[in-house]
Parts: C-alpha cells; structure tokens; sequence
C-alpha cells in the first residue's frame, strides 16, 4: 500500500471499527451482566488477548558452515519476507544463546520443520505510525503467555547424521529481537529487546564442527 493510500484507509479503518466494534462495557451497559463477568465466559470459550503466530512455510536448506558463521546466513525462501527481515534474522542468530555448532560443514542442514511461526502484521511493522506501532505492541504482550518455546526457537539437523542439529532463532523472534516494537513512555520512540531466550540454557559449547559428513 502507498504512502498516500495508507494515510487516507487508516482513518476509515478507524471510523469503520468504532462503527462495528463495541467494548465490552458497551455490550454490557444495558444488561444485568457485568463486563467482567462476559470476558470471563469468553476466555472459558476460547476467546484469547493478544497476537498469537500463525505458522507459514519456509523451505531451503543451510550449508553447515553457514551456520556456523550466521553472518553468512542467506534466510529462507519465502514470498512475504524481505531483505530488511533477512538481516534481522541474521543479526539475531549471531546473538541467539541457545546456538551451538553444526557437526558437519560442508552439507546442508534443512529446517527440523518447515512451518515456522511469524506474528501476523510483522512484515509491514515498518509501515505503521507510532499510535499503531505501539496498540501492535500492547498487542504482543498481552499474547506472549499464550506462546510456547517452539515459538521463539526451531533447529537446523541433517535427519540421519546430525539429528540433534543447532538451535536457531525463528522468524517470530528474530522480529521480537531486533525490530523497535517496544515503545519507549518518555520519548515515544521504540527500542528493541535483547533476544528473547527460550527455556534450555544459555549457548552450547560444541565442540568445533567437523568437516565430513556421513
């Protein structure tokens, strides 16, 4: 969407919600039900706060010594995710604690599974204004209790010779990790977290990768 597109749907969007879209003290006003009362039979049937990851397919394969050296890291194919996240996901690989070593250098590794997470809408995170940027964060705190481990981390393996693999960042913490999506109260403007670490420990101390594979 362009600049000048997205400046004239943002207040219709808006307006168009207000219209359909009521709180639940709204619902609630004329009844003898409270509001709390209705969130609590809502969160009984399911209904959940917060962003939660959709799982979308990325498929490739990584040479050994790519990941050894995630400076190198090329990302995976994948028709929504550009450059710019490319880099992201590279830079948090570089810093992700749980990274060991892949045992052989010169093969490749493919993804453990092939449906990764990502949250919706954090491929045009950087289009958003600043009131966005900062409901998308409210947004994903209010999800993160609902997220698992495997969430935040996948692993790299050769199936028959390197099951065990290396762990690595997925696309929905490499977005966590180095885009600015916290807000910061004084300023306004937005930071981002250090690397968000999945249960397990800090990084494995593997020893040096080997160079043939079986």
């Amino acid at each position: 969407m362009s600049g000048s597109s997205k400046a004239f749907m943002e207040p219709v969007l808006e307006a168009t919600a207000a219209r359909l879209l009521k709180t639940l003290d709204e619902i609630c006003a004329r009844t003898d039900v409270s509001a709390e009362a209705l969130r609590r039979f809502l969160e009984h049937q399911g209904v959940r706060h917060g962003l939660r990851p959709s799982y979308e397919l990325f498929r490739g394969n990584v040479r050994g010594s790519v990941l050894n050296s995630p400076e190198f890291f090329p990302g995976l194919p994948h028709l929504e995710a550009g450059a710019d996240f490319v880099r992201r996901w590279r830079a948090a690989a570089q810093r992700w604690p749980n990274r060991g070593y892949a045992t052989y250098e010169t093969v490749d590794y493919a993804p453990s599974r092939t449906a990764l997470p990502v949250l919706p809408g954090q491929y045009d995170y950087a289009a958003l204004d600043d009131h966005s940027r900062r409901l998308y964060a409210e947004l994903i705190v209010h999800g993160l209790e609902t997220w698992s481990d495997t969430d935040l981390e996948m692993r790299f393996i050769r199936r028959l010779s390197d099951a065990h693999g290396t762990a690595w960042p997925t696309p929905l913490a490499a977005f966590l990790s180095r885009a600015s999506w916290i807000p910061r109260p004084k300023s306004g403007r937005a930071t981002s977290p250090s690397p968000p670490t999945p249960r397990g420990g800090g990084r494995a101390n593997s020893p040096h990768p080997s160079t043939p594979a079986s």
